[in-house]
């Protein structure tokens, strides 16, 4: 009887699994750049300012900002948009595009929220070395048909 020199038959399964192995995972960077959409709030001290603000990440990298400032018995409006993205995983990089405020928010100013983690409505990342949060905006939803019945709304 002679022997063959090919190796042993491989079953199916270990093959399904090497398989499958080669599909490539969703990364942090995707959930976080899918989790982060949608309005925050954020409320605040920065360099002794309060800050209020209601910011908006758009898919495809827009992003929206009005906030209040207030400083020594002071308020101030500032709204700016910009672009977002995601590096290293889980730092989130906004560059101001446009400024109502080229002051104290100029056009090209860059912001980074370093490990941001989102857990269910709240938003956790370091700024400036100090750690922040915002809180997930959530709108009301249109009324249907079915609601307004009888309620007199037309």
């Amino acid at each position: 009887m002679s022997r063959s020199t090919f190796p042993p038959p491989v079953p199916l399964a270990v093959l399904a699994v090497a398989c499958l192995l080669l599909i490539p995972l969703p990364s942090a960077r995707a959930g976080l750049e899918k989790d982060i959409l949608g309005k925050w709030s954020y409320k605040g001290k920065q360099a002794g300012a309060d800050i209020e603000s209601v910011a908006k990440f758009e898919e495809g990298g827009a992003y929206a900002c009005e906030m209040k400032i207030s400083l020594f018995g002071t308020q101030s409006s500032i709204r700016f948009k910009g672009t977002w993205r995601v590096e290293e995983e889980t730092h989130v990089v906004i560059e101001v595009t446009e400024t109502d405020s080229p002051f104290f928010l100029p056009k090209g100013k860059i912001m980074r929220k370093e490990s941001v983690k989102i857990e269910e409505d709240v938003m956790a990342y370091q700024y400036a070395g100090k750690p922040e949060r915002e809180v997930r905006v959530t709108e009301p939803a249109e009324p249907t048909p079915a609601d307004t019945e009888g309620s007199g709304e037309k």
